[in-house]
């Protein structure tokens, strides 16, 4: 999928025409993390009254114990602040829960204590005399120590405990400080084009404190990556990549809609990590771009992976079941589809990315359909881990004057900043428009030529 060139002038545009066209209806939810010390929309106050707002977490700063005074960055609550507010998720009164310190199936007598560095250890006992040398006794005590309760320490453990043991996405959450807030989809703008490349981009603005925050999203509807053999006769042909529609696999459990993953900027490994390869162009169904005042987001990328390690030129994988399904295969997608689900809990229960209406979701590909190859420098027995997608109800018509309609989840990371933002909706286009400052597609005019094939690419 090329990168569309309205998606790179939109934000523009839309913000220099005079009249506001409306031409979707979207309802939905968003959620925005905004980090506290890299965000410049927090460096910049330029959202009033943030602090009291917003909820906040705070699960990497505390008490800087060598100049007496908050870590430089730290938003969680202070002396003077009512720790127990639903405002605050996390605190400065890290911990960790004592081993053997409590009665199984019983928290109430749970015992807790501050991490290295927030408290004084006491030195090894001397291992003749038994005794403690009082003289390495401190004579005044860490400031966390007379500030933290158990009940300070157990709220950091069940609000930030389980950051460091979770492999999810939402781990963002350990790498700073963060504004949280959500809200409903109210746009007062709307646009429904159809590209100078024929793809469908709609893209929406919406008014925060008088602020303009934005979502642009396109998908290739046409998306069909395709490469080109030798035919028999020596000349150019060009066929389905893995032999199959791409879009009609991944919809098989879509209920009634065509998903397209917006997966712009994904990556690929042929040896499970050591090497990173970007997807090509025409593996990329859809990308997408938002704004939050000053803050730009770009779209989070699918987790890829190649599940079989070694690839054998003579297809003999072990299968004990006999399915045809490479036995090494089978556990890794099992494997996988646990970890997908782990990350979708991790947002929903680290971060909070639910709402009344709707929460978190991953989709994970197995891509099973696809056949395996012998090629060294390839994927075998690959998943896709996708977080961002948009899909399209059937009976949809994306053409000129179409009726389209759907819905879609973005997951977006800040260009500059550790910042995420998460915006769930559906959609419905009653007319859709051409874009006026579309132009022409050489490389489509070529192939839609007598002998167009030449042009194979």
């Amino acid at each position: 999928m090329r990168q569309s060139a309205s998606l790179l002038l939109l934000t523009s545009l839309l913000a220099t025409t005079g009249c506001a066209p409306f031409d979707a209806e979207i309802k939905g939810s968003w959620h925005i993390w905004l980090a506290a010390n890299s965000s410049n929309t927090v460096d910049n106050e330029d959202f009033e009254g943030l602090d009291e707002k917003a909820t906040r977490y705070e699960c990497v700063r505390t008490w800087d114990e060598a100049d007496e005074r908050w870590a430089d960055g730290y938003i969680g609550p202070r002396e003077d602040d009512d720790w127990e507010s639903d405002q605050f998720v996390g605190n400065p009164c890290q911990a960790e829960q004592i081993a053997g310190a409590d009665t199984p199936d019983d928290e109430s007598d749970d015992e807790f204590q501050l991490l290295d560095g927030l408290r004084w250890i006491p030195p090894e006992d001397n291992p003749r005399t038994e005794d403690i040398d009082e003289s390495a006794v401190p004579q005044e005590r860490f400031y966390m120590e007379d500030y933290c309760s158990q009940d300070m320490m157990r709220r950091y453990v069940e609000d930030c405990g389980q950051l460091s043991a979770t492999v999810s996405t939402a781990n963002f959450l350990r790498q700073d400080g963060y504004y949280a807030m959500k809200g409903d989809l109210e746009p007062w703008r709307t646009e429904a084009i159809l590209t100078g490349e024929g793809h469908l981009q709609i893209a929406f603005h919406q008014d925060v404190q008088g602020e303009d925050w934005q979502l642009i999203w396109t998908i290739d509807p046409d998306f069909k990556p395709e490469t080109c053999i030798s035919s028999t006769d020596g000349e150019a042909e060009i066929v389905q990549v893995d032999q199959a529609s791409w879009v009609e696999k991944w919809s098989e459990d879509e209920d009634g809609h065509d998903i397209y993953y917006i997966n712009s900027g994904a990556y690929h490994s042929p040896d499970q990590g050591a090497t990173l390869w970007y997807y090509p162009r025409d593996w990329t169904s859809g990308n997408g771009y938002g704004k939050f005042i000053g803050e730009e987001f770009l779209s989070v990328q699918p987790v890829v992976r190649n599940a079989i390690s070694e690839i054998d030129p003579d297809l003999l994988y072990d299968d004990e079941d006999g399915n045809g399904i490479p036995d090494e295969q089978e556990a890794f997608i099992e494997a996988e589809a646990v970890a997908s689900a782990v990350d979708a809990v991790g947002w929903v229960e680290n971060a909070g990315a639910s709402m009344g209406d709707w929460q978190f979701e991953t989709k994970l590909e197995d891509n099973l359909w696809r056949p395996l190859n012998t090629v060294q420098a390839g994927l075998d027995g690959w998943t896709e881990r996708n977080y961002s997608w948009v899909r399209i109800k059937d009976g949809s018509k994306i053409q000129p004057e179409g009726k389209v309609s759907g819905d879609f989840q973005v997951v977006l990371a800040g260009l500059e900043s550790n910042s995420r933002f998460v915006v769930q909706g559906s959609f419905e286009v009653d007319e859709l428009r051409v874009d006026k400052w579309s132009y022409p597609v050489l490389e489509d005019e070529l192939r839609a030529l007598p002998q167009g094939e030449a042009y194979c690419r």
